[in-house]
């Protein structure tokens, strides 16, 4: 039988002694209160990018990659702190390389043709985010 964290309802072996999750000492005896209506609520945000920021961005040019990476990372924590205060948290990755990476991210892209080399130009338009929160 698992048993789950009174604080932030991660689930835990029954012979925890405190939450993985949290750091929330167990009760006497190491184990929580069992939390058996714990359940969480999910919900789906988008955040969109400004388009002057995320436009045609060479992605082998690593500056121009690492400032875009930079500012969407500042724009998806500050929704991220907006969200948080209602008890929202996010349900997967949140990091623009990863969400890149992971190809969770609504993209245009194009392909520039050049005597030298072939550049592929990305702009990056949003970004759609999981949430879930616990529901008591």
């Amino acid at each position: 039988m698992a048993i789950y964290c009174s604080k932030c309802g991660k689930q835990h072996p029954d012979d925890a002694n405190f939450c993985m999750g949290c750091g929330q000492p167990f009760k006497a005896g190491g184990r929580p209160s069992q939390a058996t209506s714990n359940r969480w609520e999910y919900k789906d945000i988008t955040i969109p990018f400004p388009m002057g920021n995320f436009s045609n961005i060479n992605v082998e040019n690593r500056r121009q990659y690492q400032d875009a990476a930079t500012l969407a990372d500042s724009i998806i924590l500050a929704q991220l702190q907006l969200e948080g205060s209602q008890g929202w948290q996010a349900d997967g990755p949140t990091d623009f390389r990863t969400l890149d990476q992971l190809h969770l991210m609504q993209v245009r892209k194009k392909v520039v043709l050049a005597l030298t080399a072939n550049a592929e130009r990305v702009t990056y338009e949003q970004v759609t985010l999981r949430l879930k929160r616990l529901v008591s």
